[in-house]
């Protein structure tokens, strides 16, 4: 006997509900493991009984994630409590919900309680919805920068917004790093000498590398990578997402190599899937790229961020 077609689609889509809460079980807080084994229930009595059958009492919910049967009389109150975080996990907008509409499914989940009188029993159970009045133009895997103006540059910010390493910047670059390795080599000798003046011409120096230390990791890292953000510690609170990026100096007639540009700029992005504020960050999950990460949903909705063509891909 063939399955009806309602049947069948509560099925597809509790398939792609399982496929995404399998992936961070061990994260789950109470409300995801009950919605989890909830689908996980749904599932399996999908292959025995008609599809209006699939109903929990507050006492079968209860004993789906606590793992023994109510003999405290709590469950129904229990059950009443997480209601609410169940029907936020199914929302429209929820990551649940946009996870099921980018797997292509024409429904979405909706946690259904029938609220009876007379004694009869209240239950719960997961039906469909239809997914094709939401709003979906804005979901998109792929996401857009922009370059911002800094408000209020503080003088260190004006001296690098634009530097051409060329002539004289390349040469006061360089001198810099030739100082910086002699001030190295030179702390030991004025240490050692033991006088006072020694000392303190040697505690300078210190300061003076350890300062130029952090800025020459930074410069490595703009080598290396092309980008590197700012630190937090010369960045004002009111600026987000600053970085130090390398870029052409813009083509003259036929010139083949250009120079090239340091600049500090500020990036701007919005969530393809929610459309909230992207943050820019270095990720160790992805290899020390720099990444776009949702304001609300960080885990979910990480987007890479390439500063030369102001593109970013889904990622996960």
């Amino acid at each position: 006997m063939s399955e009806s077609p309602d049947k069948q689609g509560l099925r597809n889509v509790l398939l792609i509900a399982q496929q995404y809460l399998s992936k961070n079980r061990n994260v789950h807080k109470k409300a995801e493991q009950l919605l989890d084994a909830l689908v996980e229930k749904s599932l399996e009595l999908c292959n025995d009984v008609d599809i209006s059958d699939i109903r929990f009492t507050h006492d079968e919910l209860y004993q789906l994630v606590w793992s023994k049967a109510d003999s405290t009389g709590k469950a129904p109150s229990t059950i009443r409590n997480y209601r609410r975080q169940l029907i936020d996990l199914l929302k429209d907008d929820s990551s649940l919900s946009l996870f099921m509409i980018e797997s292509g499914c024409e429904h979405l989940l909706e946690f259904n309680t029938d609220d009876v009188k007379g004694g009869a029993k209240t239950t719960h159970g997961l039906i469909l919805k239809s997914s094709s009045n939401i709003q979906t133009h804005n979901i998109s895997n792929v996401v857009s920068y922009k370059v911002v103006r800094i408000p209020k540059p503080t003088w260190w910010m004006k001296t690098l917004m634009k530097v051409e390493l060329e002539g004289i910047n390349a040469f006061w670059f360089i001198t810099v790093a030739i100082l910086c390795v002699f001030s190295f080599a030179l702390i030991p000798f004025f240490v050692l000498k033991g006088s006072f003046t020694g000392i303190a011409v040697g505690l300078v120096l210190g300061a003076i590398l350890a300062a130029s230390t952090g800025l020459f990791y930074q410069m490595y890292e703009l080598m290396e990578k092309g980008v590197s953000k700012t630190p937090n510690i010369f960045t004002p609170f009111r600026i987000k997402n600053l970085f130090f990026v390398t870029t052409r100096k813009p083509r003259v007639k036929q010139e083949v190599l250009r120079p090239k540009v340091i600049e500090l700029l500020a990036y701007e992005g919005r969530c393809g899937l929610c459309g909230d504020e992207l943050f820019i960050e270095k990720s160790r999950e992805f290899k020390g790229r720099y990444v776009g990460r949702c304001a609300i949903a960080p885990q979910e909705h990480v987007f890479s961020f390439d500063h030369i063509t102001k593109q970013g891909k889904h990622l996960r």
